[in-house]
């Protein structure tokens, strides 16, 4: 069992990990998503930011299984928040996409891509 004599990567870890399981029940009261975020360590102490969210903020990426050509997606990147882009072209790492309108024509990995449901 650590204690906070000694400050390190793995107590850090370990205690985000209980944290999460600790603050889930918090998430289903609330309806949001509750991160500690990055954490700074000093030699006998860490410090983290609490971040309270809508769950519909939480980035769930697609899974490539699930993207075709002509699929309406977003990008997980704060400068393309709310662009949406059509898959051009798939490849076993990235995606080909385009924004239509010209001016974003971008090779993107799987994991930043967000598929979007058009009902």
């Amino acid at each position: 069992q650590n204690n906070m004599n000694k400050v390190n990567d793995e107590l850090v870890q370990e205690f985000k990990n209980d944290f999460k399981a600790a603050v889930a029940e918090l998430e289903v009261k609330y309806g949001a998503s509750i991160n500690l975020g990055p954490v700074k360590m000093g030699s006998r102490s860490f410090r983290g930011k609490l971040t309270i969210q809508p769950p519909q903020s939480v980035f769930v990426p697609a899974n490539a299984s699930e993207l075709a050509v002509g699929d309406k997606v977003n990008i997980n990147h704060k400068k393309l928040k709310g662009v949406v882009f059509t898959i051009t072209k798939l490849n076993k790492l990235k995606a080909r996409m385009d924004d239509g309108i010209g001016g974003k024509d971008m090779s993107v990995a799987y994991d930043m891509i967000r598929k979007e449901t058009w009902d």
